[in-house]
C-alpha cells in the first residue's frame, strides 16, 4: 500500500513538472507578445501591460506548480524509503508527512490570499 502511494505521488509530481513547463512556456510567450493563438496577423494581441499581467500570472503559477511537484517528489521518496529500508520507518514516515503537510499548507495560504484579494477587489469595485 505504501509503495503504491509512493508511486502515485511520483506520477503526480512528474505531471506537475510537465504542467509547469507548459505554463512557463505560455507565460513567456504571452509576456513577449509572441503567443500564436488569437488575434489578426501583425496586430498585437494585448497591450504591453496586459501581456505582463497575463504572462506574469502564468509564470507565478508555473513556480507554484514546480514547488508542489518538488514537495510531492520528496514525499514519494520518503514513502518509498519506508518500503525499501529497515530500522528508520518512523523517521521516513515523519519526513513524508511533513512534506505532504507543506504541500497543503502552501495551498491553504495561496487560496486564502486569493480569496482576500478577490474580496478586496470586490469591495473596491462596489465602492466605485
Amino acid at each position: 500500500m505504501i509503495a503504491t502511494l509512493a508511486f502515485c505521488l511520483r506520477v503526480v509530481a512528474v505531471v506537475q513538472f510537465i504542467a509547469s513547463g507548459v505554463l512557463l512556456l505560455i507565460g513567456l510567450l504571452t509576456v513577449l507578445g509572441t503567443w500564436p493563438l488569437g488575434g489578426s496577423p501583425g496586430a498585437p494581441l494585448y497591450t504591453a501591460g496586459e501581456r505582463l499581467a497575463r504572462g506574469g500570472g502564468y509564470l507565478v503559477e508555473a513556480v507554484l506548480v514546480v514547488v508542489f511537484g518538488l514537495l510531492m517528489f520528496g514525499a514519494a521518496g520518503s514513502f518509498r524509503k519506508i518500503v525499501d529500508t529497515q530500522g528508520r520507518d518512523i523517521t521516513h514516515l515523519m519526513f513524508a508527512l511533513k512534506k505532504l503537510k507543506n504541500v497543503y499548507l502552501i495551498q491553504v495560504v495561496v487560496i486564502g490570499a486569493v480569496l482576500l484579494l478577490v474580496l478586496a477587489l470586490g469591495m473596491i469595485a462596489a465602492a466605485v
